[in-house]
């Protein structure tokens, strides 16, 4: 997947067939009932969401790859990450998340 916007938080979340599931958790996490998913034509999906304090965007099969771009400062991120992690823990979601040193975006991984 090909992602552009600048993000902060990455990882992976393998839903398999939980996808309305996998919806209801990030609309939870986000605070907010504007999430939705794309079916793609190869048969792949991309959730997408976006709260008050965050982006949310992932995409895949079974196994979605997800970035997020949380608002504020490097603990308001590790905040966020910790919530979606509890929130995948308790609905048995298996998962990898990290939290980056900085904002990524086109720009860092460019060196400039």
């Amino acid at each position: 997947m090909g992602w552009h916007r600048p993000y902060n938080i990455s990882g992976t979340i393998h839903c398999d067939d939980r996808l309305e599931e996998l919806c209801d958790l990030v609309s939870q996490v986000l605070g907010t009932p504007d999430v939705g998913f794309i079916s793609h034509f190869n048969g792949a999906i991309t959730i997408c969401g976006q709260g008050s304090s965050a982006l949310f965007i992932s995409s895949g099969f079974g196994l979605h790859l997800f970035y997020a771009h949380v608002a504020g400062n490097r603990p308001r991120w590790a905040a966020f990450a910790i919530t979606l992690e509890e929130a995948l823990t308790f609905n048995n979601f298996a998962y990898s998340i990290r939290v980056h040193d900085n904002t990524i975006n086109d720009a860092t991984l460019a060196g400039t």
